[in-house]
């Protein structure tokens, strides 16, 4: 199976529930995606995600590429917390730190 293009989430709107159960928006306005060398099934990423009330946090989170139904051969968001090598979360936060996300006051 051929693996399509990496997913973007960059410049998209999104929204999740408070832990009060009330709904908050927040867009994607940064991104970094890539596949692991040792898995081109696998996408990891870090979000840059900007809320309504203007406060800014990262998402890191993952991509797999599909097996069952619709979305077989389909980058899918995966749903659990991300498993990574120690080189996957290091290259993770030297980007973060090259496009200046992790600067103390933001």
């Amino acid at each position: 199976m051929s693996v399509p293009p990496l997913p973007s989430r960059k410049g998209k709107r999104s929204w999740i529930y408070t832990v009060e159960g009330h709904p908050l928006s927040y867009e994607v306005i940064d991104e970094h995606v890539w596949s692991p060398a040792d898995n081109a099934e696998k996408a990891l990423c870090v979000h840059r995600l900007r809320f309504d009330d203007g406060h800014i946090e990262l998402r890191i989170g993952y991509y797999m590429i599909g097996k069952k139904g619709r979305g077989r051969g389909k980058w899918l968001w995966a749903q659990f917390a991300p498993m990574l090598r120690a080189a996957d979360l290091q290259h993770l936060c030297q980007i973060a730190q090259q496009k200046g996300w992790l600067r103390e006051a933001q």
